[in-house]
C-alpha cells in the first residue's frame, strides 16, 4: 500500500463515522485549552511581573556593595573579624572599580558618588540628593528624559533634575501638608498643579550650606565658610516614569568631586576617603547576571539585582503552572482515553475490511501505520483547533482584566493575565499529537493480531 493510499484510507475510515470523530476531536479540543490555558497563566503572570520590575530598573543591572565584617579587639589588641560585620579592606573606589570592569559578561561599571546640597532657585529653595555619574553612563539608569538633555562630557554644573524633584522646591518657612503643597480640589480631586519653579529659566544656586535662604534673625553665622555656586538645569526626567531617580538630581560625577574636596577643606570632614556611594553593574544579558553576582561574591563584594526578585516569583509561578497545568492533565487525560475508545470501536467495526487487507498481502506494519496515523490526525485537529480557541480566549481575557487587580498586582495596561508563546503552542499541538498516537498505539497493535480468516467470517 503506497503512502497516499494509507493517507486516503485513513481520512475516508474518519469521516464515515463522522459524529463519532467530531466527538472525539472536540475532546482533544477540550482537553488542549485546558491545558494551554492554564499554563498561559503561569506565562502571563511571570510576564506582568517582569514589565512591573523593569519598570523599576533594568534586570541587567546590579547594585554592588561592600561585605559586612564586624571587628572588635580581643584583650591583648589582637583585631577579630566576625561573620556579618564591617571589613576595613574594602572600598568602593577606583580600584574596585576596575576590578569589576575586569569580570567577564559585564557592559559597563557605573561608579556613582551622591550628597546632599541645598538648591536655591530665586525665592524657593530645596534639599536634593545629588548623584555625581559620569555623562556616558547615564544611559544604562533605565531613565528617559522629559524635557531637555541628558549630562555630556563637556557639563561642569550642568543638572538634570528628576521630575520629582521640581515639587520639592519650597519658600523658606512654608510647609505646607503634603496635598496641600501638590495637589488641589477641582473638577477631578486630587488634580495635580504644575510645579512652582521653572529650573530651565530660573538662576540655580547651590550649597552645602542648609541655612541658606533662611531667614535667621539674630542667629549666629554658620561656623564653616561655605561656597556657594552657580548651576545650570539642562534637563528633567520623564515625567510619566517614575523611578528610583525620580528625587534625585544628577551631575558630572568628576565636578562634583572636586565641590566635594572644597567642602572638605572647609569642615575638615573626609567623604571621599570612604569611597564612592554606590556602585552598579551593567550585564550585557540577563542570563549572565548570577554568574556576574557570583564573581563578585569571590572578590568580596555582596550584590542585589531586581533579576534575584524575579527568580523567586518565577518559582511561585511554577508552582501555580504545575497546579494548574496538573487539574488541566485530567481533562486532557480523558479526552485521550476518548482517542483510544474511537480506535478500539474502529477495531470492532473494521474487522472484516483488515482481514480482506491481510489475504490480499497487505503487511502488518502498514495496517498499524494506518491506525496510528488515524489516532495522530484526532490528536493534530484537536490540538490547532484547541490552541486557536486558546489564542482568542487569551486576547479577550487580557483586555477585559488589564485594568483590574490581580493578585495584588497594580491594574496596568503591563498587566497580562494570559500569554500563549509560540513555543507553548507549538508544543500544546505537537503534545496532542504524541498522545493521539500514544493512545491509539494498543488498538493498532491490537488490529495487526486480527486473524485473517476469522476477520473475514466476522459479521
Amino acid at each position: 500500500m503506497f503512502l497516499r493510499d494509507l493517507i486516503s484510507t485513513s481520512f475516508k475510515s474518519l469521516f464515515r463515522r463522522k459524529l463519532r470523530t467530531t466527538l472525539t476531536v472536540m475532546g482533544v479540543t477540550i482537553g488542549t485549552i485546558a491545558i494551554v490555558l492554564m499554563l498561559s497563566i503561569g506565562y502571563g503572570l511571570e510576564e506582568t511581573y517582569k514589565r512591573q520590575l523593569e519598570s523599576m530598573g533594568s534586570l541587567t543591572t546590579i547594585d554592588v556593595y561592600v561585605q559586612y565584617y564586624p571587628m572588635y579587639e580581643t584583650a591583648d589588641s589582637a583585631k577579630i573579624v566576625m561573620p556579618g560585620g564591617q571589613s576595613d579592606q574594602k572600598k568602593l573606589d577606583d580600584n574596585a572599580i576596575f576590578e569589576m570592569e575586569q569580570i567577564e559578561n559585564v557592559e559597563a561599571v557605573i561608579p556613582l558618588l551622591r550628597t546632599y546640597l541645598k538648591f536655591a532657585a530665586g525665592r524657593y529653595m530645596a534639599y536634593v540628593d545629588l548623584i555625581g555619574i559620569k555623562p556616558e553612563h547615564m544611559q544604562y539608569l533605565s531613565i528617559d528624559i522629559g524635557e531637555g538633555e541628558f549630562l555630556k562630557s563637556t557639563s561642569t554644573f550642568d543638572i538634570v533634575f528628576g521630575n520629582e524633584v521640581l515639587y520639592q522646591f519650597r519658600k523658606p518657612g512654608n510647609n505646607g501638608g503634603f496635598y496641600n503643597d501638590y495637589y488641589y480640589y477641582g473638577e477631578k480631586n486630587y488634580e495635580r498643579q504644575p510645579p512652582e519653579v521653572d529650573v530651565f529659566n530660573s538662576s540655580l544656586l547651590m550649597t552645602y550650606n542648609m541655612q541658606f535662604g533662611e531667614p535667621n534673625p539674630g542667629g549666629n553665622p554658620p561656623s564653616i565658610n561655605y561656597r556657594t555656586y552657580k548651576a545650570n538645569a539642562i534637563g528633567v526626567l520623564n515625567t510619566e516614569q517614575y523611578s528610583e531617580y525620580s528625587y534625585s538630581a544628577f551631575m558630572n560625577i568628576d565636578q562634583l568631586k572636586k565641590v566635594i574636596e572644597e567642602y572638605e577643606k572647609a569642615s575638615n570632614q573626609k567623604i571621599l576617603e570612604n569611597g564612592y556611594s554606590n556602585v552598579k553593574i551593567k550585564v550585557n544579558d540577563i542570563k549572565n547576571v548570577n554568574k556576574v553576582q557570583e564573581d563578585l561574591k569571590a572578590i568580596g563584594y555582596d550584590s542585589y539585582s531586581l533579576s534575584d526578585q524575579l527568580d523567586s516569583m518565577n518559582e511561585m509561578t511554577k508552582i501555580i503552572q504545575l497546579v494548574l497545568g496538573g487539574i488541566a492533565g485530567v481533562a486532557f487525560l480523558i479526552a485521550a482515553i476518548g482517542i483510544a475508545n474511537t480506535m478500539v470501536m474502529s477495531i470492532y467495526e473494521r474487522t472484516k475490511e483488515i482481514g480482506v487487507m491481510k489475504v490480499l498481502g497487505c503487511v502488518v506494519s502498514t495496517i498499524r501505520q494506518m491506525f496510528l496515523f488515524e489516532a495522530a490526525l484526532i490528536g493534530l485537529t484537536g490540538g490547532v483547533l484547541g490552541t486557536g480557541i486558546s489564542i482568542l480566549i487569551s486576547k479577550v481575557a487580557n483586555n477585559v482584566v488589564k485594568n483590574t487587580s490581580i493578585l495584588g498586582m497594580s491594574p496596568s495596561s503591563d498587566t497580562i493575565l494570559s500569554l500563549i508563546t509560540p513555543q507553548l503552542a507549538f508544543g500544546a499541538i505537537l503534545f496532542s499529537t504524541i498522545v493521539g498516537i500514544a493512545f491509539g498505539l494498543y488498538p493498532a497493535i491490537r488490529a495487526t493480531r486480527i486473524s485473517p480468516l476469522e476477520a473475514i467470517r466476522h459479521e
